[in-house]
């Protein structure tokens, strides 16, 4: 009878006693986070690599950081990770986002109205992880707000809040290289955070060796294929289109998992070219799919957002690609100094890869032109009849378009320092064989030469004379 009360009495308590909550996205900060298996570069081919394993693609989600608000944020991060994001990418808020379309411009500029920028997108990513985020998380942005914060400093602080590696959008590894970034990477602490090299439609095959040695110098982590030669959110590339790119991509890229992205927005699209690739990435369509739930809560916004991504997941799995028929092509792989020197103090090839091609053959054919006597000739000649004796600001701007605008190399002393793109990143001399834009000397030989007297006054060229020695003495 005793024993009978006291199992009463225990039932009893039991179901007055206040019941432990189920796990939820809201409550999860409150249970340690399990211990990682891999960090940075490491973590992202992981990543891909079990999702191979378990047949599928991986899918890559990505959220702006501060957007809607700046409250939500880590909650969003974990809904991606609740409804089966592989790879979580978080954007940097920045004021010129050239690769994105206006859907992830709008996001931008609401998160820089709250005032979030690389700092908090850090703090977000720390916050997650001691949530219980265990999904590998890409910062991916433009190079001001890295570089301003400091490199050393963002490889050990990024290291430490989280983060796996970065996608830089027009830091491409030549002047990754040059600028430090692969070597901060490297040495960050815990292991080499992945940097992401993009891959576009423009790209060459030996380029995308290149390319796909610069990411296994940092973990191996993957590649970012544009789809498109356009921004994010807009149109999407046909399969037709993309199976041979993609076989380029893979034929090049070895064993560096490469994902698609720009332009995939529904599961439909995900299940088309999750085939084709190792993962697909979505981003403007979860956007959209927040800024379809404005009205609700920021928790039933969070668990909107995870069953929709839930959908993208579902339709990763897809029949996967055999072998790729092509063979890579022969490159030189990827050198740390590869990047000769030019283009000028703040004007270095920061360029998105899409142009990468272009900037090439800009570049042979500026060779090709300063070796030309005939072009010199003309070139000068054209400069005389634009600026005159003593160039303004306008007379430089004119220079630069005679020598090819952003290709321009023309050194110059004082007038210079009004155009600092025109001074030379990483050299100091002076062209050899011509003096200063005020210099007398190369244009009155030019003048007589050409037979149309001497250019400017006494006192100009008294001026340019005294430029000359000045420039010649340093």
């Amino acid at each position: 009878m005793l024993v009978r009360s006291l199992l009463c009495l225990g039932a009893a308590r039991a179901l007055i006693a206040p019941r432990a909550p189920k796990t939820s996205i809201a409550t999860k900060a409150t249970i340690a986070p399990a211990e990682r298996t891999a960090v940075g570069g490491a973590a992202l081919k992981q990543a891909f690599d079990s999702a191979k394993d378990d047949g599928r693609a991986s899918l890559v989600g990505y959220l702006t950081g501060g957007y809607p608000a700046k409250e939500e944020t880590v909650d969003l991060l974990l809904a991606l990770e609740k409804g089966g994001a592989d790879v979580i990418e978080l954007g940097v808020p920045f004021t010129d986002p050239m690769a994105d379309g206006a859907t992830i411009q709008v996001c931008n500029e609401v998160a820089l109205q709250q005032g979030v920028g690389l700092t908090q997108c850090l703090d977000y990513v720390k916050k997650a992880r001691e949530s219980g985020l265990e999904t590998p998380v890409i910062l991916m942005g433009y190079y001001n707000p890295f570089r301003a914060y400091g490199l050393e400093k963002l490889a050990k602080d990024a290291a430490a809040c989280g983060v796996d590696g970065f996608i830089i959008v027009d830091l491409p590894p030549e002047e990754a290289a040059l600028e430090g970034v692969l070597e901060a990477c490297q040495k960050a602490p815990g292991g080499s955070l992945g940097y992401v090299p993009l891959i576009a439609p423009t790209t060459t095959d030996e380029r995308m060796s290149y390319l796909a040695d610069a990411a296994r110098s940092t973990g191996g982590g993957m590649l970012y294929c544009v789809s498109v030669t356009g921004v994010t959110g807009t149109q999407s590339a046909t399969v037709a289109d993309l199976t041979p790119f993609m076989e380029r991509v893979r034929a090049a890229a070895g064993d560096v998992p490469a994902a698609v992205g720009f332009g995939i927005s529904t599961p439909d699209n995900v299940q088309s070219f999750a085939p084709l690739a190792d993962g697909v990435v979505v981003g403007s369509a979860i956007i959209r799919q927040m800024d379809a739930t404005a009205d609700l809560k920021p928790k039933d916004r969070a668990d909107k957002l995870a069953e929709f991504v839930g959908t993208l997941s579902a339709a990763t799995r897809a029949t996967r690609p055999g072998a790729p028929s092509g063979q890579a092509a022969t490159a030189s792989g990827f050198k740390q100094t590869s990047l000769p020197d030019h283009f000028g103090a703040f004007g270095g090839r920061y360029i998105p890869e899409t142009l990468a091609a272009a900037h090439a053959e800009l570049e042979v054919e500026y060779e090709k032109a300063m070796a030309d006597p005939a072009f010199i000739e003309e070139r000068d000649l054209g400069v005389l009849k634009c600026c005159g004796a003593f160039p303004s600001l306008d007379g430089l701007v004119a220079i630069a378009r005679c020598r090819g605008w952003f290709l321009f190399r023309f050194r110059c002393s004082a007038q210079a320092r009004v155009l600092p793109e025109a001074v030379h990143r990483r050299s100091d001399a002076p062209l050899q064989g011509r003096t200063t834009v005020g210099g007398g000397r190369w244009r009155d030989d030019l003048a007589q030469k050409r037979g149309i007297g001497s250019y400017g006054s006494a006192q100009d060229q008294q001026r340019g004379r005294a430029g000359v020695a000045r420039e010649t003495t340093r």
